[in-house]
């Protein structure tokens, strides 16, 4: 078969689940045999603005092609400007494409940066096009779906959109970052330091901002229309593979999806460690808690900091929390390390008693990671790897609200052989999803939607 991914790009340019992800994948599907390639929103050109699609050498086994002058790349800084997201653009640059390659199935992790009319031309060649819903870019532009301490998955008016994203980057900012030059010094150190405490600044800043901030509130309508070509374009994709129950759940209240499948994912570090937990001790006096998400509102941190400052003041205090970050945050009860890197899982995990995923706005690796290496799960209700959490058995769902937080916590600390109990049901009875087995899943889906018809 040969398959055309359409994600972020390659590392260490492009980083974080959704990439990591599409690449581990990608590699699968050609370790089976098939012919696969990968296009990627590229430079934006302030000259030559005519868009094109160029080949790249071939990197991890995989053909690249480079889409050059396709739509900015918010990112999860939204979007303000709209003079240039240009829906109605001519396609014929990628009917040639299309043509010259002739895939038999696209796979797209995101629409950042992809011109609409590439569906109406795929359309038009007969090939079968997949959707994998990463995050909520096409509803939300900031691909969180969250403004000011709680979701926004209900919010079908955008009525909170132009206050949201009034601080999106400027049209100039968004080229600097795709530009050819950033990609060659994005992982300088220095770059790479001034990105984390830009990033660090700016989801304390919106989550400490006025709740009278404003923006235009004529934008409204804007954003509501952007969002209307966004869901023209899931509903044109001939499946739509939900890596949650949560995401189709959500995508659902937006849009009606014909072909959806719920498929839950994994990516190619996940291995069956589950052994390793079975020489811990638990000590009741210091339970160890980990947090291993970005330090923002969002992911639910602030949410648990609340928590847990709730039930040390009321004098329960057998625990501490270790959060991966440099943030400047302090707590008697929190310890910080630098973060992490793969290679240093198994450590990280062997280092804590539960792991705690208080909100993730798609699926969440850290839990199928943690689970991977025996470790019980305390998990917010919207995160969407509760798929595979069994409530008490191998962790704990509860609401995403400061108090079903404290409480179950709570529940916790003071029963904590519970969490004996759980880590020993996940090292007898859980099943670890690793790729191999994920990809022949998604592979299965192509075959359903026609895509190994030429394969």
């Amino acid at each position: 078969m040969k398959i055309l991914h359409y994600s972020l790009g390659f590392p260490p340019y492009a980083r974080g689940g959704l990439a990591k992800y599409a690449i581990d994948l990608m590699k699968e599907e050609a370790a089976a045999g098939n012919e696969v390639a990968l296009l990627w929103p590229g430079s934006i050109r302030l000259i030559n603005s005519i868009p094109c699609i160029k080949k790249r050498n071939s990197r991890l086994g995989i053909k690249s092609f480079e889409l050059i002058n396709g739509l900015p790349l918010p990112q999860i800084y939204g979007i303000r400007d709209f003079r240039h997201y240009n829906m109605t653009a001519d396609g014929r640059y990628l009917s040639l494409f299309l043509k010259g390659y002739r895939p038999d199935v696209i796979h797209f992790h995101t629409l950042m940066g992809l011109p609409p009319v590439f569906l109406d031309r795929a359309k038009e060649l007969g090939i079968v096009t997949v959707y994998t819903t990463h995050d909520f870019f096409g509803i939300c532009p900031k691909t969180i779906l969250f403004y000011q301490g709680h979701s926004c998955r209900l919010n079908r008016a955008c009525n909170h959109c132009p206050e949201c994203n009034a601080q999106a980057l400027d049209y100039k900012k968004q080229v600097l970052i795709q530009s050819k030059l950033y990609r060659k010094i994005k992982d300088n150190r220095i770059i790479k330091q001034i990105r984390k405490s830009q990033k660090e600044r700016k989801f304390l800043q919106e989550e400490t901002e006025e709740k009278h901030i404003t923006g235009n509130p004529a934008g409204k309508g804007q954003y509501r229309k952007l969002r209307h070509h966004f869901l023209e374009m899931f509903q044109k994709m001939d499946g739509i593979h939900f890596n949650s129950r949560y995401m189709s759940d959500t995508f659902s209240n937006f849009c009606s999806i014909k072909n959806g499948r719920i498929i839950t994912i994994s990516h190619s570090d996940i291995g069956d460690h589950r052994k390793t937990a079975a020489g811990k001790v638990l000590d009741k006096k210091r339970v160890r808690l980990g947090y291993l998400g970005a330090i923002a509102g969002y992911k639910g941190f602030y949410i648990l900091l609340e928590a847990l400052d709730s039930l040390y003041e009321k004098d329960i205090r057998n625990f501490e929390l270790t959060v991966y970050s440099d943030s400047l945050i302090e707590r008697e009860y929190l310890v910080k390390k630098p973060p992490y890197e793969y290679k240093q899982l198994a450590e990280v995990m062997n280092s804590m008693d539960m792991l705690v995923v208080p909100s993730e706005v798609s699926f969440g690796f850290t839990v199928l990671e943690g689970l991977s290496y025996g470790v019980p799960v305390l998990a917010g209700e919207y995160v969407g790897a509760c798929d595979l959490i069994q409530d008490g058995k191998n962790g704990i769902i509860c609401s995403c609200s400061k108090e079903a937080l404290e409480g179950a916590l709570k529940e916790i600390l003071c029963n904590a052989d519970n969490i004996t109990e759980m880590s020993l049901n996940i090292q007898k009875e859980q099943e670890i999803k690793t790729m191999p087995v994920h990809a022949a899943e998604i592979m299965s889906f192509y075959a359903s939607l026609g895509g190994s018809k030429n394969g």
